[in-house]
């Protein structure tokens, strides 16, 4: 379900003309389904609440 959900939330930004890119802290045992999803990992892991983090980009245009 939650790759549903980002799959129809990058849909909806990528008509907006504001939005160029997806900017994301995303847990990282979760960042696999997010580069299958076109995400690209930027920066060393984190904690953010005591959990690993990465920062995860993902470019809509340009």
């Amino acid at each position: 379900m939650g790759k549903q959900l980002m799959e129809a939330a990058i849909a909806i930004l990528k008509q907006s003309r504001d939005c160029n890119e997806i900017i994301i802290h995303a847990q990282e045992y979760i960042k696999d389904m997010y580069q299958k999803l076109g995400f690209d990992q930027v920066g060393d892991r984190f904690d953010e609440g005591g959990i690993p983090h990465v920062k995860m980009v993902k470019k809509l245009k340009g």
